[in-house]
C-alpha cells in the first residue's frame, strides 16, 4: 500500500498504524469564545495538534456579524479577533487551516495564509440540493429496526 503523505509503508506495522502516522489533528474554532480559549487550549493540548481551523461563518455568527462568501469582511471587531487568532497561532507556531471559497482570485489570498486550504463542503452541496431535499422529506417514514425486521 503506498503511503498517503509522505510517510512511507511500514509493512510491518498494521494498516491501521501505518494510516496514524499519516493523520493530523485539526481542531475547528468556531466562536468567539473558541478564539479566546484557543491560548489556553494549545497550552494544554497543542503538542496533539497539527493544525488549527478558523470556522469563520461559525464565528462571525457567534459576534452577530453578517457573511459574505465572496468579500474579505473589515469590521473592526472581527478584524480584531483574527489578529487575536493569528497572534496565538504565531506564539504556539501552530498552522491555520480552512475553507477558501469565492472566484479564483480570493481563494488565492485566502491560501496565502494557510496550511491547508479546503475549496468546498458538503454544507454547499445541501444547500444546493434544497429543492431534493423538501422532496425527499414527502417520502413515507419507514422503520428500519432490528426489531421491525422479519
Amino acid at each position: 500500500m503506498p503511503g498517503l503523505s509522505d510517510t512511507p509503508h511500514d509493512p510491518s506495522r498494521t494498516i491501521w498504524e501505518n494510516l496514524n502516522d499519516q493523520a493530523a489533528i485539526i481542531i475547528q474554532i468556531e466562536s468567539l469564545q473558541g478564539i479566546h480559549n484557543l491560548d489556553a487550549i494549545l497550552t494544554e493540548v497543542g503538542e496533539y495538534i497539527d493544525a488549527v481551523w478558523i470556522g469563520t461563518l461559525d464565528a462571525r455568527v457567534s459576534m452577530g456579524l453578517g457573511f459574505s462568501f465572496f468579500q474579505q469582511p473589515s469590521e473592526p471587531e472581527w478584524l480584531e479577533a483574527l489578529d487575536k487568532y493569528n497572534a496565538t497561532l504565531k506564539k504556539h507556531d501552530k498552522p491555520n487551516s480552512g475553507f477558501g471559497l469565492g472566484p479564483p482570485e480570493v481563494v488565492a489570498k485566502v491560501a496565502e495564509s494557510k496550511c491547508i486550504v479546503f475549496i468546498h463542503g458538503d454544507v454547499f452541496s445541501i444547500m444546493s440540493g434544497m429543492g431534493e431535499l423538501a422532496m425527499a422529506k414527502k417520502w413515507p417514514a419507514r422503520n428500519f429496526s432490528a426489531a421491525n425486521k422479519q
